[in-house]
């Protein structure tokens, strides 16, 4: 024999089993609906900003020389 509960839930079920079909026909309408709508078209926003790059001041004479000389030791022969 089934208990108190089950009996309850059957026969609650049977008198509302079509409220639930109902609902669920509604959301799977509902959802087809919504998928046939087209996306909205994508937009685009674009932003940019002008930075001035001037060379850097050697705060002493060695870091220009050795640069200098690193340019002068790169020569088409080299590679």
């Amino acid at each position: 024999m089934a208990p108190s509960i089950v009996k309850r839930y059957a026969i609650a079920f049977n008198q509302y089993k079509v409220v639930g079909f109902v609902a669920f026909a509604v959301c799977v309408a509902g959802a087809g609906l919504l998928s046939l709508s087209e996306p909205p078209p994508p937009s685009y926003k674009a932003s940019s900003a002008l930075a001035s790059n001037s060379p850097a001041i050697p705060l002493s004479t060695t870091g220009p020389t050795i640069h200098e000389q690193g340019k002068a030791a790169l020569t088409a022969e080299f590679w």
